[in-house]
């Protein structure tokens, strides 16, 4: 990883902060979830078919201390703009010294090995496979909505008369899950 940090980003009008980290070739870009603090990866991008340019401010509507990403491949563009132009500064100079780098490694002939790239899909493959797995048992097991309906039986409950779940599922004890499920169903 190059760099990263926090920044806006335009998107059909509007704007989204996300987190940002620079690689070689690529920028990614990820939303950070509310509840949890965690990251969710909402893109990338292919740094070998755009083009930076730097915008003056209030060139675009709302837009401080932001510059331009054209893909020319897919003649699509992306407004990013970041809080202070110090931070502008600094992604500014981390991409040309990524796009340098990219370019003294094509002269060096800087070639990953196969072997290696293979290794590192099955690193990050076997990495999400126990959260696939969950989640295909999940659909095997629960089929229809009459075999998830039926998994979850509701009685009444004598004193209050309120109902309630008599079991959970196995692996899904999420009560907010159970809940979106029983909307589902009724």
């Amino acid at each position: 990883m190059i760099h990263s940090g926090s920044m806006y980003k335009i998107s059909a009008g509007n704007k989204q902060l996300r987190r940002f980290f620079l690689f070689d070739k690529q920028l990614v870009y990820c939303r950070k979830l509310l509840a949890s603090g965690k990251l969710q990866y909402k893109g990338r991008i292919n740094l070998d078919q755009c083009q930076t340019v730097d915008l003056d401010d209030n060139s675009e509507p709302g837009v401080v201390n932001g510059w331009k990403m054209e893909n020319r491949a897919k003649n699509k563009w992306i407004v990013l703009f970041c809080k202070k132009s110090s931070d502008k500064t600094a992604w500014l100079d981390a991409l040309k010294e990524e796009r340098k780098q990219v370019e003294l490694d094509k002269e060096n002939n800087f070639v990953i090995p196969e072997a290696q790239k293979q290794a590192a899909y099955v690193q990050v493959t076997r990495s999400n496979s126990t959260r696939s797995k969950k989640l295909n048992s999940f659909s095997q097991k629960y089929k229809s909505t009459s075999d998830l309906r039926n998994s979850l039986l509701v009685e009444q409950n004598p004193r209050d008369g309120k109902s309630k779940s008599t079991k959970k599922l196995k692996g899904f004890s999420n009560k907010i899950f159970l809940k979106k499920q029983k909307k589902l169903l009724h």
